[in-house]
């Protein structure tokens, strides 16, 4: 199946799994800010398995490349209102045309996201990243997944551009590619107004299947230029 197919991948890439996992010191009670426990925790390994209970972070994640956070039992990360993690490409726009260091090799799995309270964002927000996995996630009354460019038209100084948006010109050498978002629910209260399942927004080649979208505005939002099948 795909879950088994992609956690072999993860571990093949030195993750481990099991009782010995390590928890690098996360204290899994819902108050105790854990944003710099877990930083810390992915500068000694990239394949990152959180304790069961409920992890606060006051502030967002930054992933780097090869990174996969996964959970082995019922963990739940609770945020502000702030996405829980994130990872943005690199801009050079020193050159014409602009081009972009992207990021690659992140998978995100067996996790419940929980906001404090009704938020106009999404639990993960990753702009010019490669080949995403995203799969067995929950979201409450929040976005699970926004994809798109790691830049905005009025970062690029010399755009070689062929996409137009609503909000300006995208270049085409910022777009997402191979992106796998399965299995997960995101579930709206009744009423809520601001809500989107899944955002995805100049990419390609993106498979998006299996998943639940109860009450949201939308469940799965695709838009901008040479989006792929």
């Amino acid at each position: 199946t795909l879950n088994t197919r992609v956690d072999n991948i993860a571990n093949n890439s030195g993750g481990s799994s099991g009782s010995s996992t390590p928890d690098y010191g996360i204290i899994a009670d819902g108050v105790t800010d854990n944003s710099a426990i877990i930083r810390n925790a992915l500068t000694q390994t990239n394949y990152l398995i959180l304790p069961s209970g409920k992890i606060y972070l006051a502030s967002t994640i930054d992933l780097e490349s090869g990174t996969t956070v996964t959970s082995l039992g019922d963990t739940e990360i609770i945020t502000n209102g702030n996405p829980a993690f994130r990872c943005n490409g690199i801009l050079n726009d020193t050159v014409t045309p602009n081009t972009v260091e992207f990021k690659h090799d992140i998978t995100i799995s067996n996790l419940t996201f929980t906001f404090k309270a009704e938020a106009e964002t999404s639990a993960l927000r990753f702009n010019s990243v490669n080949n995403v996995n995203v799969f067995n996630c929950r979201t409450t009354n929040i976005s699970l997944i926004t994809l798109s460019t790691a830049y905005a038209a009025s970062e690029l100084v010399n755009p070689d551009y062929d996409t137009v948006a609503a909000g300006g010109i995208v270049n085409e050498d910022c777009l997402s590619n191979n992106i796998r978002i399965c299995d997960n629910t995101v579930y709206c209260t009744n009423g809520n107004t601001r809500t989107v399942g899944i955002v995805v927004c100049y990419c390609k080649n993106v498979i998006i299947s299996r998943n639940i979208v109860r009450n949201a505005i939308d469940g799965v939002r695709i838009w901008g230029g040479n989006v792929g099948p």
